[in-house]
């Protein structure tokens, strides 16, 4: 269902002109008229952009001084416009593919000074659809880096059955630890104990012995695909069962169901949930069914449960980032486990086989 502005206000622009993109598509430039505004509709890939108080100070606080915003980018379905007297109507449905956050910050500019004069310009694209504008919206956001990962995983979520699944997950399944204790929009609330790109990355790392290109998630959108082209040799049910599984160790050794705050859970923290994921992945003895099934037998959760989490040098790794320190933290976990043994010590994988800290330093400086 989209989300639309329920208001009868017409799309009007003035200064108008027609302009032909390098791939032949033709755009209308021009200047919006405020009354346009609440015209506007935005769809479902706008709801991971949430107006965020940062933002919105900022874009008020441009307006109050007299500086100029930005040009809109707007997606008309179809292409029925009116020329009246040099006054451009829209008259197909018309949809913010980028700038919902100046629209609103302008509208409530407005409400406190409703004869201020604003200048607010827009490029419209005619006969766009939902898939269309979906692109657009990823592609832009992308390439400017404005929105963050967790929003744009948001939006992918129709494309890639792997995002949907961690997405519905953490929705909607009661049986996953995480349920309602994602972020999946521009900010992250308080109760929000992870960001959807965390999530992301944790399950690629989980299942990087499976993996066929990106396995190190410092791309969401790269590692998103990868994911997705290995999902039908691992199956769509294993990669659920296998995320519940992680989750619910690291609840049952170190505590999720009654964090509210992450603040100083380390357990909680990317790298540490990084490390942990690639220490598994990375020893066959936590697998079944050909490396598809995730299974921690008792007595090695029994030994990772007196783990010391909240160690000086575990908590400083568990708060760094980078491949060198992912590295570490998951050899100090294989040690901690194989200590005290003298046989059935853990089998490591073929070592060509794991994520080099080469990879991942590029992964990340990528991100």
């Amino acid at each position: 269902m989209n989300n639309v502005v329920t208001t009868s206000s017409p799309v009007l622009m003035t200064a108008t002109a027609l302009d032909e993109l390098p791939n032949g598509n033709i755009i209308l430039r021009g200047v919006l008229t405020m009354e346009s505004l609440c015209g506007i509709r935005h769809d479902d890939y706008q709801t991971s952009r949430e107006v965020t108080s940062q933002p919105d100070k900022m874009i008020r606080n441009a307006l109050s001084k007299g500086h100029g915003l930005p040009d809109i980018v707007l997606g008309m379905r179809g292409q029925n416009f009116v020329d009246k007297n040099g006054v451009i109507q829209l008259v197909d449905p018309v949809y913010v593919i980028d700038g919902l956050q100046r629209i609103t910050a302008i509208l409530r500019y407005l409400e406190t000074k409703p004869d201020f004069k604003i200048h607010l310009g827009a490029a419209v694209h005619f006969d766009t659809n939902l898939e269309l504008e979906r692109a657009m919206f990823v592609t832009l956001n992308t390439t400017s880096l404005s929105v963050s990962p967790n929003g744009l995983l948001y939006t992918l979520r129709g494309d890639n059955q792997s995002v949907n699944c961690l997405y519905e997950m953490s929705d909607k399944d009661t049986k996953f630890i995480l349920k309602g204790k994602v972020s999946w929009k521009q900010g992250q609330a308080r109760h929000e104990l992870i960001g959807a790109r965390t999530l992301l990355m944790v399950s690629g790392r989980l299942h990087s012995h499976l993996l066929s290109g990106a396995k190190n998630g410092g791309n969401a959108l790269e590692l998103a695909a990868s994911i997705d082209r290995s999902i039908g040799n691992l199956g769509l049910r294993n990669y659920r069962e296998n995320i519940r599984t992680f989750f619910d160790l690291v609840d049952e050794c170190f505590g999720i169901r009654n964090v509210y705050f992450k603040g100083g859970a380390n357990h909680l923290k990317q790298n540490f949930l990084n490390s942990l994921a690639q220490a598994l992945s990375s020893y066959v003895d936590f697998w079944q069914n050909d490396g598809k099934k995730l299974v921690v037998e008792i007595s090695l959760r029994r030994k990772l449960k007196a783990f010391p989490i909240t160690d000086p040098t575990i908590s400083q790794l568990s708060n760094a980032g980078g491949g060198l320190s992912t590295s570490q933290l998951s050899q100090m976990i294989i040690e901690f486990l194989n200590s005290g043994k003298r046989t059935k010590r853990l089998t490591p994988r073929n070592v060509s086989e794991l994520p080099s800290v080469e990879e991942e330093d590029a992964s990340n400086e990528a991100a």
